[in-house]
């Protein structure tokens, strides 16, 4: 393959510059796929977006959370939050743990069953342990 020099600059480029031109088809795609995703509402992982936004803005009562998060939650991150079978989610920012209740990431069940306010409610409990 020819060296790639910089017509003005006579300067060969770096190795990442060549590496993100060579990929750039790649690079290309995938950008599209997940801008098409974000069109239709829904990461990459399938979340609805605009639903996740709405959690986000929502005011979360941590003592409203409590009890959904001891019943469906303490069982596998331990009831401090510090974990147990799954990892510690003790003072999760509440917007990762919205994303991973409606998620479910790794084996972790998804919780998009809940309301909004549940989701919001616990996440904000988590926030504060």
């Amino acid at each position: 393959m020819p060296t790639l020099v910089h017509p003005s600059l006579d300067v060969a480029p770096s190795a990442a510059t060549v590496s993100v031109m060579r990929n750039a088809p790649t690079l290309l795609s995938y950008g599209l796929f997940t801008l098409s995703l974000m069109v239709m509402g829904c990461d990459e992982q399938g979340i609805d977006a605009e639903r996740f936004s709405a959690i986000v803005e929502l005011e979360g009562e941590a003592a409203a959370g409590e009890s959904l998060y001891a019943s469906d939650c303490a069982g596998c991150h331990g009831a401090d939050g510090r974990g147990g079978s799954a990892p510690s989610i003790a003072g999760e920012e509440t917007d990762e743990s919205i994303e991973a209740s409606l998620e479910g990431p790794d084996d972790m069940p998804k919780f998009d069953h809940w309301t909004d306010q549940e989701l919001a409610d616990v996440a904000q409990f988590v926030f504060e342990l």
